[in-house]
């Protein structure tokens, strides 16, 4: 299949098709940057009251 075929079925762009065939592994999602929890300004009360 072509790059173009694959992208149409997958449902993405043609250059991450190509991202992923040129990749070692299979692909993973990581999120870059973690961020804090809506309880986190309360996390100390918390850990003290629990």
């Amino acid at each position: 299949m072509s790059l173009r075929r694959i992208a149409c079925e997958v449902g993405c762009a043609v250059n991450t098709v190509r991202s992923h065939l040129a990749a070692p592994g299979l692909p993973r999602y990581e999120r870059k940057v973690k961020r804090p929890t809506k309880l986190a300004p309360f996390e100390a009360y918390l850990r003290e009251a629990g």
